[in-house]
């Protein structure tokens, strides 16, 4: 598995994990970043997957390229047929079921889907608002820390 292979274009590879059987689908750039925590959790439980990720280039003029995810035109990518099943829908996501059928946004919702989906939700509402509990301060975390991860050198908020 190791690092993301260098790819530039809409990439769905196959993980150590992934197999023909796989009905789940973890989507986000091309970094480990917030979809991390999603591909943590199917490998630790041994759950099949397919990563797909979007990559995200400069442009040139000074922004990105993000048409992977967007489409050339800004409307017809990936994220378009995506935004039929959830109009929320943003990098991260998961898809779940053979067709797909369920959808789930936001690095969060994601990571308490899969925990209440593969069991790691603890075994009680004690311990799943623990769970809740403890997922929300790995965030304030990480978003504090977002400026040094990302080289700006300060500290965010």
């Amino acid at each position: 598995a190791g690092s993301l292979p260098d790819h530039h274009h809409f990439v769905r590879e196959s993980e150590a994990m992934a197999s023909e059987d796989a009905t789940l689908e973890i989507g986000y750039w091309h970094i480990r970043g917030l979809a991390a925590p999603m591909r943590m959790m199917c490998s630790y439980k041994g759950v099949p997957f397919t990563n797909t990720t979007c990559v995200c280039k400069p442009d040139g003029a000074g922004g990105f390229d993000n048409s992977d995810w967007t489409g050339a035109d800004g409307v017809s990518g990936p994220k378009l047929a995506l935004k039929a099943k959830n109009p929320l829908i943003n990098l991260p996501y998961l898809t779940d079921g053979a067709d797909a059928s369920i959808v789930v946004t936001q690095s969060n919702a994601c990571v308490q889907y899969l925990g209440r989906k593969l069991q790691l939700y603890g075994g009680g509402e004690k311990e799943a608002y623990e769970c809740d509990q403890l997922l929300c301060q790995v965030m304030d975390l990480r978003n504090a820390c977002v400026g040094w991860f990302y080289g700006s050198g300060s500290r965010a908020g």
